[in-house]
């Protein structure tokens, strides 16, 4: 994805003069400020004398990145970029998107929230919401927004990503969520909120640790948390109306009596009991407009450290690209880590060969090892067939499945006789 796709935003207005302004990132230019903009705002002599373009300011964060030698180190780069310049840190998302969104969205996001109270030096550009403070809820919501917000990614941190209970270093997963909402479909990042709900913790390490910046209390459960929590609901509708509140790793059984009690009360829905296709149903027209598909939720994404992309244009009307995660081997080759939705010949675990093509620099180009998986893809159109049950006695057969939308998934079968047991199950819920 090239960063003409993503809209180009309205002039800002601010009071915002000298260094508040430079330390505010959703103003900050750096040294784009032309030479009548640092006269008039206060910004001569804090900045180097030349004005550089966009282009020049991510060439130059493009090169310090590909200088750090770890994941962390480049997580806090890019960190850093979103903390001092939202326009830079957004337009470098979207030039170098294959190697920078696996490091500030999955897998390298989990290794943040695990060390966020070694980590954290400043605010995060989050809202931390304190049990202490659900009084209060309202009056900290609207101190906290810059303006009118269309969406709130809350968590309440007790489900990340398969490492459970991570407290207020759950902040991070709404972080990296939200620059996906905008590189993918377009959301303007000023107007969306990331909110972790400080309820406490049940991990003895975060309790103990007195590093840890949350509260350190065992966690809310039972009637308290159902309080907190409708308190936090009604907060929202009070300061947002109209904004979309998106439900982000609460705990299992939180999860579905927080959906099921509030859907109706305001605009939202929980992507890890919908599974993607509720992210997509709430952003399938920005994934789409640039027609280029993309996996929210790859299979192998634990092991996955690159996005690579490939033409699908001669498979498919919807969409001419689909983006892959993959874990890289060498400069040029790397493995599949997610099911193809669209991509023909080409299964889960190849290792794969890329070339510069279409303006991107690591595009499909051939399979170089097949990894003798077998993949199916399974589309419902507008049929009555219970997709979800489908879906689960797969998962229950040992296959692996991931949704590209509400009415199709593709199934990952591990060789030929688990190929031919899916086919099977396949076939009969056909002919049903």
């Amino acid at each position: 994805m090239s960063a003409t796709s993503l809209p180009t935003p309205a002039p800002l207005a601010t009071s915002l003069r000298c260094r508040q302004l430079l330390a505010y990132p959703h103003v900050n230019k750096g040294t784009g400020f032309s030479r009548a903009e640092r006269h008039e705002l206060g910004l001569e002599g804090l900045l180097p004398h030349a004005v550089e373009s966009l282009d020049i300011q991510v060439a130059r964060a493009w090169k310090a990145f590909c200088s750090l030698s770890s994941d962390m180190e480049k997580f806090r780069f890019a960190h850093g970029l979103r903390q001092t310049n939202s326009t830079l840190f957004h337009r470098f998302l979207a030039d170098h998107i294959e190697a920078v969104l696996p490091i500030v969205y999955t897998p390298t996001v989990g290794t943040a929230i695990q060390r966020f109270s070694l980590d954290y030096r400043s605010p995060a550009g989050g809202v931390f919401l304190a049990a202490a403070d659900q009084d209060r809820f309202a009056a900290v919501l609207r101190q906290a927004a810059s303006g009118p917000i269309d969406l709130i990614l809350v968590t309440d941190a007790q489900g990340i990503l398969g490492i459970g209970d991570q407290g207020v270093g759950g902040i991070e997963i709404c972080q990296g969520k939200l620059a996906v909402y905008t590189l993918c479909a377009g959301l303007d990042p000023h107007r969306a909120l990331p909110v972790v709900l400080d309820v406490g913790t049940d991990r003895p390490e975060l309790l103990d640790d007195p590093l840890y910046p949350g509260s350190h209390q065992p966690r809310l459960a039972g009637a308290a948390y159902d309080t907190l929590i409708a308190r936090f609901v009604q907060a929202i509708t009070d300061v947002f109306p109209g904004a979309v509140l998106h439900w982000e790793d609460f705990g299992v059984g939180n999860a579905h009596r927080n959906l099921a009690r509030y859907r109706q009360q305001l605009p939202s829905f929980n992507d890890d009991i919908q599974g993607t296709r509720g992210v997509a149903c709430a952003v399938v027209a920005g994934l789409m407009s640039g027609r280029e598909a993309q996996h929210l939720e790859p299979v192998w994404r634990d092991r996955s450290n690159f996005i690579i992309a490939a033409d699908v244009s001669s498979y498919s009307d919807i969409v001419d690209r689909e983006q892959l995660w993959a874990r890289q081997i060498s400069d040029d080759r790397f493995e599949l880590c997610c099911i193809p939705f669209f991509l023909y010949d080409v299964a889960l675990g190849d290792v794969v060969e890329t070339s510069p093509a279409g303006g991107r620099r690591y595009m499909l180009s051939r399979v170089v090892e097949p990894s003798g998986r077998y993949v199916f893809r399974v589309s419902f159109g507008e049929s009555f067939h219970p997709r979800r049950e489908i879906a689960d006695e797969l998962v229950a057969m040992g296959a692996l499945v991931e949704w590209s939308s509400l009415n199709m998934f593709a199934v990952d079968a591990a060789d030929a006789e688990h190929a031919q047991q899916i086919a099977d199950v396949l076939f009969a819920h056909e002919e049903a």
